[in-house]
């Protein structure tokens, strides 16, 4: 999609105004590219549409904590949002999941390759309590790991930093 210079600006403002943060915890600046990018890449990949050409009028949604549990008999990952991790869960809130394995025994940290595993669309309820997905591949008892679990709200655009965890799998 070709932005017009309202809708960059629209766009280079919200960057403006709400610097993300690094890996590291620390805030960093954004452009306006970067974060129509945030919004709208897993859109387009998964639905085949680029729906937010305006920045978002709500600020950037709060990292959704969540626990994971993963087991090599099933090969599945099973993830649980804490009790209030949204107080109020509105129609139109959804998580993106995204799973990173182990490739190297000790290995403490996680960074790419990231592969999308499955996203969760709040309308009424979580279609799952806990929400289980493949494990995309044969998990090994002993190995870790990781997910990156991101809120969007699909109706404005709002979209939160990744809220990583990890976990041991289980036999």
């Amino acid at each position: 999609a070709t932005l017009t210079e309202q809708q960059r600006d629209s766009w280079r403002t919200y960057a403006r105004q709400h610097p993300r943060k690094n890996r590291l915890g620390d805030l960093t600046n954004n452009s306006g590219y970067q974060r129509f990018l945030s919004a709208n890449f897993r859109c387009k990949r998964h639905d085949a549409a680029i729906p937010f050409l305006l920045a978002p009028c709500n600020p950037p949604l709060a990292p959704p904590l969540h626990t994971i549990t993963a087991s090599d008999a099933a090969d599945t990952v099973t993830i649980a949002l804490p009790p209030n991790t949204y107080l109020t869960p509105f129609d139109g809130l959804r998580l993106w999941l995204y799973l990173g394995a182990e490739t190297a025994s000790g290995v403490n940290f996680y960074s790419t390759p990231w592969r999308y595993a499955d996203d969760n669309l709040y309308t009424d309820a979580w279609q799952t309590d806990p929400w289980t997905v493949p494990a995309l591949g044969n998990l090994t008892a002993g190995n870790k790991i990781w997910t990156k679990l991101i809120a969007q709200d699909n109706n404005s655009g709002a979209i939160s930093t990744p809220s990583p965890a990890d976990v041991v799998v289980l036999a």
